[in-house]
């Protein structure tokens, strides 16, 4: 897994803060729904309410930009499964809940013509106060929710 290395420049790189991306909104153009799913640390403890809220915020903004969201996600290699993207949020904050990374990713678990399972990605790192990554988390996730739809969009 290499979220240790990419923890370690997030740190590094934690007092300015930035982005990385890797956007293909090409991959984007088969899927016609998508599948939420995440996961939110705040100073390495999980927080399944805050996640549940996140996760919603997640439904309700997909929705209002017509991106429609699965309630059942398919995982197998049949047509549905190819129809649908899995779309990931990934928030954690360091232990001192000083420094943060947010991520959101499209990804597939079925086999297909593509060279990566992640078919399209966009983070953020950043510095916050100690307490603050709920606050942090959602303002995040509105941004990464941004390009992921303007990139939808480019394409469907």
């Amino acid at each position: 897994m290499k979220r240790p290395l990419l923890f370690a420049t997030v740190l590094s790189l934690a007092v300015s803060g930035g982005a990385l991306a890797d956007h293909q909104a090409e991959n984007l153009k088969p899927f016609k729904t998508v599948c939420i799913t995440g996961d939110f640390k705040d100073q390495g403890k999980e927080n399944v309410a805050v996640l549940d809220e996140l996760l919603g915020q997640m439904v309700l903004t997909l929705d209002d930009a017509g991106i429609q969201v699965d309630d059942h996600c398919h995982t197998d290699n049949g047509v549905a499964g190819r129809s649908q993207l899995n779309v990931y949020f990934n928030f954690s904050t360091t232990k001192s809940g000083t420094a943060f990374s947010a991520a959101l990713e499209g990804w597939l678990q079925t086999d297909g013509p593509y060279t990566d399972v992640t078919l399209w990605r966009d983070a953020y790192y950043g510095t916050l106060d100690a307490g603050d990554g709920a606050a942090a988390a959602a303002e995040e996730l509105e941004f990464l929710l941004e390009d992921l739809i303007e990139e939808w969009n480019s394409v469907h």
